[in-house]
């Protein structure tokens, strides 16, 4: 006991005090951002504090980052190589940008179906849908699982849904919703952020699907799945510098998209 009251002691009554109210701090942060002006906000904390203008930096990273960017940031960021993603509430922030020095596409050179997978497409079991269910699908999406698809990320991707710039590709069994894919769509340029299936070969269809209307030269030219896996390569994925795969996606938007058939 008194060991870890000389530890206490050693970090010095300061940084316990602020290691104490850090998780109030910023639950008081979130509800503040809501209902003032960010600058408002940040133009106080740099008063108050001894350090204003280093204060004043750390305000305005933290009220940023808890503020939801707008669907127009989501789209554009994205076509520069980087992807939103939303942290547990725990977090200091609530949203964070990432990027990745590789991406993982197939286009239509590359776009290839698993032989295995032909034969269940000619059985016909399943039907494949497209933009349809956005809802259902981002649901299942995050059902059973943690981490980066956080309620109030989904709540931006909705923005970005009601602007036309996300895709979906669901797997239907009898009407029934059992796979499906969902992520950002510019141009003719798909970055799958998501995907689940409740069935065998439900998710694996929509891919093969989607790699059918790369190769084909339809609706899509690129398509995104940001990391690399043994799954992903079977359809012909491979990694290329984010900087050649921005381009692709800017000169995606110089084709016209063709309508689906």
């Amino acid at each position: 006991m008194r060991t870890a009251l000389q530890g206490l002691a050693a970090r010095g009554p300061r940084r316990i005090v602020t290691g104490t109210l850090r998780p109030f701090a910023t639950a008081l942060l979130r509800c503040v951002v809501l209902v003032a002006d960010p600058a408002t906000v940040g133009w106080w904390a740099a008063r108050l504090a001894r350090q204003p203008e280093r204060a004043a930096a750390d305000m305005a990273r933290r009220v940023g980052s808890l503020i939801a960017p707008t669907p127009p940031e989501v789209v554009a960021n994205y076509a520069r190589g980087l992807l939103l993603a939303g942290r547990a509430e725990s977090c200091d922030t609530a949203f964070a940008w990432f990027t990745r020095p590789v991406r993982a596409v197939i286009t239509r050179e590359t776009a290839k179906v698993p032989k295995r997978l032909r034969t269940v497409q000619r059985h016909g079991e399943l039907e494949v849908r497209y933009d349809q269910d956005f809802e259902a699908i981002i649901h299942h999406c995050v059902d059973g699982r943690t981490g980066w698809l956080t309620p109030a990320l989904i709540d931006v991707y909705r923005e970005v849904h009601g602007l036309g710039f996300i895709a979906t590709v669901g797997t239907y069994r009898d009407g029934q919703l059992v796979g499906g894919v969902w992520g950002i769509e510019i141009g003719r340029t798909f970055g799958i952020l998501s995907m689940f299936h409740l069935e065998n070969n439900a998710g694996a269809l929509a891919l093969a699907a989607i790699a059918d209307i790369v190769s084909g030269d339809g609706r899509w030219a690129v398509v995104d799945f940001v990391d690399l896996n043994p799954n992903f390569e079977r359809y012909g994925a491979s990694e290329i510098p984010v900087g050649q795969f921005s381009d692709l996606v800017w000169r995606s938007l110089k084709t016209p998209v063709p309508s689906m058939s």
